[in-house]
């Protein structure tokens, strides 16, 4: 899952570096509870995105990899009035999701890291990225649509297909509500 905050470029404008860091650091705090519920493991933060990832049962089981999204969401709404007071307004986000064989490997020299090599990387990121377009806040391939089969509580809009850079096959693109209780 590629999760990147809303506005972030408008808003690190209005609150300046110092401000906009702390905004960054209670967001990415905010995420810990959800994360932890749904074994989700945050492999990392580039800005103001974080990445997370699951192994496939993990991912599936009671669909985890979708509801940390949600679960996020409603983190960040019950401290609205502290975002709100504190910042000016409550940070929303948008994620893509996707689903295949991820390669993990230490890379570097002079500062080794861990790093996850696959296509499912870019297409996670490519789809978070479409989201905007198709006014949707979680989108998901078609492959995490047949992982999670018929989740309780979530309804899917099929969007249309993504057509890749460099791939001859297109990705189906889904659209992911949670059901009002």
């Amino acid at each position: 899952m590629f999760l990147d905050m809303k506005s972030s470029t408008t808003h690190a404008e209005r609150l300046g570096h110092e401000l906009f860091s702390r905004l960054i650091q209670d967001c990415f705090a905010d995420i810990t509870e959800a994360a932890i519920e749904h074994q989700a493991e945050i492999y990392q933060y580039v800005g103001d995105e974080i990445i997370l990832t699951w192994d496939a049962e993990q991912g599936a089981h009671n669909a985890n990899c979708i509801n940390v999204f949600f679960d996020y969401r409603d983190a960040l709404q019950r401290r609205a009035g502290y975002y709100q007071q504190r910042y000016g307004f409550v940070p929303a986000f948008k994620a893509g999701i996707s689903f295949g064989p991820v390669t993990v490997a230490e890379v570097g020299v002079l500062k080794r890291d861990i790093a996850y090599l696959s296509d499912v990387l870019n297409t996670a990121a490519r789809i978070e990225g479409e989201c905007n377009k198709h006014d949707q806040l979680l989108m998901i391939s078609e492959p995490v649509r047949r992982l999670v089969a018929d989740a309780a509580g979530l309804q899917y809009e099929e969007i249309g297909t993504l057509e890749l850079r460099g791939k001859d096959e297109k990705v189906l693109l889904f659209g992911v509500q949670k059901q009002s209780s």
